[in-house]
């Protein structure tokens, strides 16, 4: 059946033929005839562009690559990874998304809130922020485009929780980011930081552990406690008068 499937890929793109499919009302179509995984794989061109409609008639074009991840399309990557925050949070919280790409883990944080929540996703790309806008209707997500440094009006411990799925840990600004999440963070709140970078790409390197070890030990200057995944860091800010011992996040 592998075999035939690809055979059957194959004569598509040889016969330029573009396919369409429709999820949840919007309708997907291929604006090549190249198949998404040989496009992704080694020797392909690197991306695929999709022609989206959305329920309300509007249209835009969409460049999926290995930067640029739409669920819909490509699945929902390392969405997994979150789970751990079910532990922390709850309906009714605050969540803040650093870096929310396409817009799909702030909707999945969007049902882990709830209604009375809320999520504020921050997009580095416009088109990005268009597509999570018109995709993702939920009156609990506030789609934005800007940095971490844009929230800088914010008061402090605006937020329950902050997920910052892919940090560089080779980012000479690292410091200064860390201390704005933990002035956003709510006593008792979670920070999430999915951690990425050159020495990284091994999740046993040694480098790659004392690297996010050294990320956690710039945050924990009063000493709060961390939870470490292989990639992943969750670091639970304490409530006042509480023990370090009550506040550990666990994988």
């Amino acid at each position: 059946m592998k075999a035939r499937a690809k055979w059957m890929a194959e004569a598509r793109r040889l016969l330029g033929v573009r396919r369409g499919f429709e999820i949840d009302g919007v309708y997907y179509k291929e604006l090549t005839s190249e198949p998404l995984r040989h496009a992704l794989a080694k020797g392909g061109s690197g991306h695929k562009d999709f022609r989206v409609t959305f329920g309300d008639g509007s249209k835009q074009v969409i460049r999926c690559s290995h930067s640029s991840v739409f669920a819909d399309v490509m699945g929902p990557i390392g969405l997994k990874r979150l789970d751990p925050l079910l532990r922390s949070v709850r309906p009714g919280s605050r969540v803040l998304e650093i870096g929310a790409g396409t817009g799909y883990r702030a909707l999945w944080l969007s049902f882990a809130v709830g209604p009375s929540g809320g999520v504020v996703a921050l997009c580095e790309l416009e088109e990005h922020a268009q597509f999570a806008c018109k995709r993702y209707l939920r009156e609990n997500i506030g789609f934005e485009v800007g940095e971490l440094f844009s929230l800088a009006g914010e008061t402090d411990g605006a937020f329950d929780a902050i997920v910052v799925f892919d940090l560089r840990t080779d980012d000479p600004d690292v410091p200064s980011l860390l201390e704005e999440f933990w002035r956003l963070l709510a006593p008792g709140g979670c920070l999430f930081l999915g951690t990425v970078g050159p020495d990284l790409s091994d999740p046993d390197s040694t480098a790659g552990r004392e690297r996010i070890d050294r990320l956690v030990a710039a945050i924990l200057s009063d000493g709060e406690a961390a939870a470490q995944g292989e990639l992943d860091v969750i670091v639970t800010k304490p409530r006042a008068g509480a023990s370090t011992g009550d506040d550990v996040a666990e994988r």
